[in-house]
């Protein structure tokens, strides 16, 4: 890593990876520490509103993503109990209203473009099988400790960016932080080839 400000993001998944592209992109470099030892195909279909494409257009990514997403024709509502239509979105007049595609991507799909963004950007690293032992406030940086295998190492940080999902043990490291509450509501997603 070069002489720019560390920031340490926890977690690989989809918000993971593309903060760590967006504080490289910003001036810092980025080091994403993630548990898992390998990163799995596993999950669903995610919607990429003309917003979210935007920003992974920013990030250089817009002909990575063409090559892994779809952009339907429509997105059909339906009641869950009844099966009828509640409504259908034309999915084509949002790159003509908002300047970007709709899209509907695999989620494996959409990590596998970020990962290798990640990747190839120089001054950010992707550390797979670790976690962060201990995090410490000292003289304006972050002394992070974070164990990979069976060594540790301490790195200085200008920041940690807690991206390691709904039950985040980044959350619990901030003073007053709070556990994330369950709704008690349910959405189902599929995808069907």
């Amino acid at each position: 890593m070069a002489d720019r400000p560390l920031l340490v993001v926890v977690g690989a998944g989809i918000a993971g990876l593309t903060a760590a592209l967006s504080v490289r992109d910003a001036g810092f470099d980025a080091l994403v520490v993630e548990r898992s030892p390998e990163l799995l195909e596993v999950g669903a279909g995610i919607q990429l509103s003309p917003n979210a494409g935007r920003v992974l257009r920013a990030l250089g990514l817009d002909d990575a993503l063409a090559a892994v997403a779809t952009v339907p024709e429509a997105i059909a509502v339906r009641n869950g109990i009844s099966g009828k239509p509640v409504a259908s979105l034309p999915a084509a007049a949002s790159e003509r209203r908002y300047g970007f595609p709709y899209r509907v991507v695999h989620r494996a799909g959409l990590q596998s473009v970020l990962v290798d963004a990640v990747r190839r950007r120089p001054g950010a690293r992707l550390l797979l099988g670790a976690e962060i032992v201990d995090v410490v406030a000292r003289d304006g940086r972050l002394d992070i400790r974070i164990r990979h295998g069976g060594d540790e190492e301490i790195v200085a940080a200008a920041g940690l960016v807690g991206a390691d999902g709904v039950w985040s043990q980044t959350r619990r490291r901030i003073p007053g932080g709070s556990r994330a509450r369950p709704t008690g509501r349910t959405a189902w997603r599929t995808v069907i080839p």
